[in-house]
């Protein structure tokens, strides 16, 4: 029986299920298109990131030197305002001075006492000491120990044409307390009239004062005016500096010493109105670190009062918070020593600036703080 032939397999076409080499080339070119664009956006987002953040630094910095510039500005001026008020009381001073010396150089007409005449309107006081009459413009004391001897009274004579000259400086300088001269007999001759004679003991020798000694020759060969420590006032007029000249005559003899003092109130109202930004303030201090000025927004920044930090009170680590006189310890110092600059430094969670200037008339330096941002 024949069997019949089975039906065999088609054969297998092993490139039926592959595709094409036209295909496969353009897939090729996608993938490489792909990684191509791919490599390009990552490059471009990380060099415009790049990019951004130079820009934002340059923009940072550029805002930095704006806001540093800016401070500066302020700081040259403020203390150049500063300095000039300064400047215009020890030019008066100097005048007063002045014109002492050039009376004293008269002397031999004017001291025959035609305008006024101390053995006339000098009294003794029953503690020994000599006084005037309390209508008088200026106040005349001398001390108990001192004789009303011919010479004394013969310069106390052309000393007094200073009423024609004092009261007039007194009314021209609301921040003038008191404008004076001390001799070198011992007298002093005092504007307004305050009765002298009844406040002061009766040795009481102006020869002796600080601001007497500071500026004579021996102290002071340059026979320029001086100025004082701060100090607050026993008359209530608040913190007082004193600022004093040597008066000689045509002769060049030394016949005393001219002094003016003078409040600060102003100082410190002027110090107060300086503001810089939101929060920026200043603060005022001498060649000594004592406290000048600080506005009551500058003593809170810095953790302190009034009370702990009075104004005239040298500031150091026995009144500032330790943190604070950590980080402003330094800049004080240089401050103190007439330098100038700008420094960041950190209080408490944030940065300041810090500049400051010398007011080179009085020794006294400013320095204004400011937040950075």
């Amino acid at each position: 029986m024949k069997i019949p032939n089975e039906t065999s397999p088609a054969p297998i076409n092993s490139g039926a299920n592959r595709p094409g080499l036209r295909t496969t080339l353009i897939l090729a070119n996608l993938l490489i298109t792909f990684l191509a664009v791919a490599g390009m956006g990552y490059y471009v987002y990380f060099r415009a990131q790049q990019s951004n953040n130079f820009l934002v630094d340059q923009l940072d910095q550029s805002i930095s030197q704006q806001a540093k510039a800016g401070l500066e500005n302020v700081s040259i001026e403020q203390t150049d305002s500063l300095n000039s008020f300064f400047a215009a009381m020890q030019r008066d001073l100097t005048n007063f001075g002045g014109t002492s010396g050039e009376l004293l150089s008269q002397e031999a007409s004017l001291g025959a006492g035609n305008y006024w005449h101390a053995e006339q309107s000098l009294s003794r006081l029953p503690n020994g000491s000599w006084d005037n009459a309390n209508d008088d413009v200026a106040s005349v004391f001398i001390p108990a120990k001192i004789e009303l001897a011919d010479p004394l009274i013969s310069e106390l004579n052309t000393l007094k044409q200073l009423d024609f000259n004092a009261p007039q400086l007194l009314k021209e300088n609301p921040d003038t307390v008191a404008i004076y001269f001390g001799g070198t007999y011992g007298e002093t001759l005092y504007y307004p009239n305050i009765d002298l004679a009844n406040i002061v003991p009766p040795d009481f020798d102006v020869r002796q004062r600080p601001w007497f000694v500071k500026a004579a020759p021996a102290a002071h060969p340059d026979r320029t005016a001086v100025w004082s420590d701060p100090y607050l006032d026993a008359a209530l007029h608040g913190l007082v500096v004193t600022s004093s000249i040597p008066v000689f005559d045509a002769s060049g003899h030394f016949r005393g010493v001219a002094a003016m003092d003078i409040q600060l109130n102003r100082i410190t109202e002027v110090v107060s109105n300086i503001h810089v930004g939101q929060s920026g303030y200043a603060v005022l201090i001498d060649k000594d670190k004592r406290l000048i000025a600080l506005p009551s927004s500058g003593y809170q920044d810095l953790g302190l009062t009034p009370d702990t930090l009075p104004l005239g009170n040298v500031i150091d680590e026995s009144n500032l918070p330790a943190g604070v006189f950590q980080t402003l310890g330094d800049t004080l110092t240089k401050m103190s020593s007439g330098e100038n600059g700008l420094e960041t430094i950190t209080l408490g969670d944030s940065q300041r600036f810090v500049i400051f200037r010398p007011v080179p008339n009085i020794d006294y330096s400013l320095a204004i703080i400011v937040h950075t941002q």
